[in-house]
């Protein structure tokens, strides 16, 4: 129950701290990197003009500055956004691990170690126990 709600308000957290850390800047490098590609058409436009000024280099270093900082920008909160996708799988996971184990495992154990079995414990847990057994027996 509480568990299940602390979980979710973590999950709640990460989604909006997610969305407001990264979209303004991740769309301001699309628009940087629409913005190389609108100057390059217009290079490839007047390629002749910018061959007859001399201006070919100086025109292709500002373009590619333009496009690196936009795929920097983007790469960079693409990065960011990955990060917290990771976060927020670790926290599902985590909580998911926590909340199935216990209700079951805290009587589930006691049962499973005053009968001698492993029925009554989820089959991961079961195969542990038997694991550690058969290390502290010997068999």
């Amino acid at each position: 129950g509480t568990l299940s709600i602390v979980g979710g308000g973590v999950l709640v957290a990460i989604a909006l701290l997610n969305q407001v850390s990264t979209k303004t800047a991740q769309s301001r490098g699309l628009m940087i990197m629409r913005d190389a590609d609108e100057m390059a058409s217009q290079m490839t436009a007047e390629g002749d003009a910018i061959n007859t000024m001399g201006m070919r280099e100086a025109a292709f270093a500002r373009w590619r500055r333009l496009r690196n900082w936009g795929v920097g920008t983007h790469m960079t909160q693409s990065d960011r956004s990955g990060a917290f996708s990771a976060a927020s799988k670790s926290t599902r996971l985590f909580f998911a691990i926590r909340n199935s184990g216990y209700g079951r495992a805290s009587g589930a154990a006691r049962r499973s170690d005053r009968r001698g079995d492993d029925r009554s414990l989820d089959p991961t847990r079961a195969r542990a126990l038997q694991s550690s057994r058969r290390l502290a027996t010997g068999r």
